[in-house]
């Protein structure tokens, strides 16, 4: 008995030891491995935006690179005034430019914190040879902001911003504010134009980017900013024309994620009307007995700026008719560069595939003005403070 006590004891220990000594390697090759894919930030470059032109049959990569002190919260102006680097260099391929470029970074340029893509109008015919090539990269990512743009390149980078903050508070890296305020064209990140790709009948709208200084000032300067001034649009991936905001207004009320816009009205000489239409969204079916596509706009808004004597329901019916001719006119504006902008064939793809596939088969289908009915819903959800209305 007190053998087998000594041999159950013993081997108690034995164990302990082993599990002791397993524990102790772990500790020890877990601390050893801590450090061997360490990171010198003093050698390293992080590119934030990435610009591609195509100029004399080559590519040209423009990046731009903003220290770190000015993307944190400044405290004070120690900061440099200008804290933003832009470098360029051609290749014959995109990639190849991008590392023509790293023989003069001084650093080791990386691409983990890439936020921005922009694409200049003279490459959107190589639009697909550039997302293969950038999307091959490790480092850059799905949800990367992407823009098109008929700018400088170096002067869209080169701009200012308020209060000396950060870069990133601009339309180039945080677009979506913007947007919040005025949901006309909305922000497009690299998965929407690579899932926009391969969805028969979808009208790829890229935001266009642009710089301009008729704005606003700074002690007596004017000062360079990014604006959203339109769309480009991709039709079966094949760049089709340029629409500028004027021409959109109507994409508005289908908008996805759709936040808020302002519309002014004149209901009659000399009166005015401001309304904030915060919920808006467009129904689309088709009617397969009629050959017609019902668009059918709901919305809601409130008045916030009121000089005029008409009465509620006059006022309803005005509005519903401004925002009807909006939708027909930006419908329009699609057909003249041969695009679907709402976009109805795909309707038809998504819901009536055999009915798709027989109008496929007579070629490239194009709907017309007379394929559609536009119907208006507007609610007045309050006019205000004081009632308006009598």
């Amino acid at each position: 008995m007190a053998a087998t006590s000594l041999y159950l004891w013993r081997r108690a220990v034995l164990r302990s030891s082993a599990l002791l000594k397993l524990l102790l390697s772990m500790t020890i090759l877990l601390t050893a491995t801590g450090c061997w894919d360490e990171v010198d930030l003093q050698k390293v470059s992080y590119a934030a935006a990435l610009g591609i032109d195509y100029v004399d049959d080559n590519y040209v990569i423009y990046t731009q690179l903003l220290s770190f002190d000015s993307i944190a919260k400044r405290e004070s102006s120690a900061a440099s005034e200008k804290p933003i680097w832009i470098g360029n260099k051609k290749g014959d391929t995109p990639l190849n430019a991008l590392f023509n470029l790293m023989t003069s970074s001084q650093y080791n340029l990386s691409m983990d914190h890439l936020k921005t893509i922009v694409i200049h109008e003279r490459a959107f015919a190589h639009v697909k040879t550039i997302l293969d090539g950038i999307n091959r990269m490790r480092a850059t990512r799905y949800t990367t902001y992407i823009f098109g743009t008929k700018e400088d390149l170096e002067r869209l980078f080169e701009v200012d911003n308020f209060f000396s903050s950060s870069p990133l508070n601009s339309a180039l890296y945080s677009p979506q504010i913007t947007y919040q305020e005025n949901s006309l064209v909305r922000p497009m990140r690299m998965q929407d134009i690579v899932r926009q790709g391969l969805e028969p009948g979808i009208t790829t709208l890229l935001p266009s980017i642009k710089t301009t200084n008729k704005d606003w000032k700074n002690a007596g300067e004017k000062m360079d900013l990014d604006i959203i001034d339109g769309v480009f649009a991709f039709k079966n991936s094949r760049y089709a024309g340029f629409l500028p905001r004027k021409d959109i207004q109507g994409l508005a009320w289908g908008a996805e994620g759709f936040e808020r816009t302002i519309v002014s009205l004149e209901p009659k000489e000399n009166q005015e009307a401001t309304v904030i239409i915060d919920k808006s969204k467009i129904d689309i079916t088709w009617d397969p007995q009629a050959s017609v596509f019902h668009l059918q706009t709901t919305m809601k808004g409130h008045i916030v700026e009121w000089d005029t004597d008409v009465d509620r329901v006059q006022f309803i019916k005005m509005m519903e008719e401004k925002i009807k001719k909006e939708i027909k006119a930006t419908f329009l504006k699609g057909q003249e560069i041969g695009v679907d902008l709402y976009p109805l064939e795909h309707v038809l793809y998504r819901y009536h595939l055999k009915q798709w596939k027989e109008i496929r088969k007579q070629g490239e289908w194009k709907p017309n003005v007379d394929d559609v009915v536009i119907d208006v819903d507007f609610t007045l959800k309050y006019s205000g403070e004081v009632e308006v209305f009598k």
